[in-house]
């Protein structure tokens, strides 16, 4: 206690005789969130800031240091979260109760009316939760043959799943395979690594990944990892309404529903939370037509024009080698955009009314009639999906090339080097190239 009293914090709890300043596991702890250094280098900056020529035999505790400030991060970590103000202690900590929650996002009993949940779902979209998975197929762990054998002093208390529970889940699964040829081929040619790739849940709107929401892929990305952190991550959550993101969620949501039966009680979302799911903005690109009607997020009620992908920028902070995202400036740019945002709205809804102005009433009651059907049964017809041709440009053109020979032959047309047809077709094929 008066060690603790001078700020210096003890390498063990049992007869130690080295000790740390409190100054100093601050200082690496800032760093190392800010810089992305390790303690290796750390340790060895403070060598040779003491005695850099190494005229003095020193004392090596960096085994000892690095020990020590995994204690010191965890303690931290209850202490700025106040769990040692529970009066059942740090044992009462709730699964993810270190984690810092999106605070702009909707959470019943903390920042929500008492009456939020009269709201309706014509409100709803006010309490939306959007939230985006994704997964790092680049984070690769070769544990088996380097033996680790860390002790996790906080299992399922933050950002990572219960191992434990995890674990056990999976089992039911070895078998299923991943979805993705491609990742299916990358892993084939890494052997012997326990982790592949990290699945995250984060929040859509301010890219900080939820509680429990995070946990370790093997053998690629399978459906029954994501299944498990996504249905943690949200846990607990009572909204009216959560829209889910995925680049894959096409394929995802097909039989999500069903899989969520095989979780226990307390980690199913409740019927009364409408579930959608939806593609980001840049991923939907490379999806076919049927996709980028019904997984669009311009399509979704209440979505608005929201991209989808701000965790690319979040890669500055999870990934110390980015260091062309490193020099975006995201600040810089979040407050361009906005201020374009603000302007073009302007320019937006003024060409919204022009072009509406064209229609008559009939017509646009019609058509907003057809949208609210659609919004309230998914099973209706698209009202944004684009008409498929039954007739191509080629077979125009054939039909015609017969017409023409069949004129032709009974002396109907003149010889000429280029028929009307012909002439049409090139003027188009001109056109197009203007």
């Amino acid at each position: 206690m008066q060690l603790l009293q001078k700020h210096w914090f003890l390498a063990t709890t049992k007869c130690s005789q080295t000790a740390f300043t409190f100054n100093c596991l601050d200082t690496f702890h800032e760093l190392t969130l800010q810089g992305k250094t390790n303690l290796y280098d750390f340790y060895h900056v403070l060598l040779r800031r003491t005695d850099n020529a190494n005229v003095s035999p020193s004392i090596y505790c960096y085994p000892k240091m690095h020990c020590t400030f995994c204690l010191w991060r965890n303690l931290m970590a209850f202490k700025c979260t106040g769990q040692g103000h529970d009066p059942g202690g740090i044992d009462a900590t709730p699964p993810g109760g270190l984690m810092v929650e999106y605070p702009a996002c909707p959470h019943p009993g903390c920042n929500l009316p008492d009456d939020w949940q009269s709201a309706g779902f014509c409100g709803a979209y006010l309490l939306v939760l959007l939230i985006l998975a994704i997964t790092y197929l680049h984070i690769k762990l070769k544990g088996k043959d380097r033996k680790i054998t860390d002790v996790n002093l906080a299992p399922g208390l933050g950002a990572f799943v219960n191992e434990t529970e995890y674990q056990d889940f999976l089992k039911d699964y070895v078998d299923q395979p991943e979805h993705d040829a491609l990742v299916r081929a990358s892993i084939q040619r890494t052997p012997g690594y326990v982790v592949t790739g990290s699945g995250l849940i984060v929040c859509l709107c301010h890219v900080m990944v939820c509680r429990n929401g995070a946990g370790d892929l093997q053998k690629g990305e399978k459906y029954c990892n994501m299944d498990f952190i996504a249905l943690s991550a949200v846990t607990g959550i009572v909204l009216l309404w959560i829209v889910f993101t995925y680049d894959i969620g096409c394929q995802w949501s097909k039989n999500f529903a069903s899989q969520m039966e095989d979780f226990p009680k307390n980690m199913r979302i409740s019927n009364y939370t409408q579930v959608d799911i939806a593609i980001p903005s840049w991923h939907i690109q490379g999806h076919g037509p049927k996709c980028q009607c019904n997984f669009n997020l311009a399509y979704k009620k209440g979505a608005g024009q929201t991209c989808g992908n701000k965790i690319e920028g979040s890669w500055s902070h999870t990934n110390p080698l980015a260091a062309s995202v490193c020099k975006m400036g995201l600040g810089t740019s979040l407050q361009k955009k906005f201020t374009e945002a603000a302007a073009m709205k302007e320019t937006h809804e003024a060409a919204y009314e022009q072009h509406t102005a064209t229609f008559s009433v009939d017509i646009i009651q019609r058509w907003e009639k057809k949208v609210e059907k659609w919004e309230d049964n998914p099973c209706a017809p698209n009202p944004y999906a684009e008409l498929s041709l039954e007739v191509t440009v080629q077979d125009v053109c054939l039909e015609l090339a017969k017409e023409e020979a069949a004129e032709r032959s009974a002396g109907h047309l003149p010889n000429q080097k280029v028929s009307m047809m012909g002439f049409l077709v090139t003027g188009l094929e001109l056109e197009e190239r203007q």
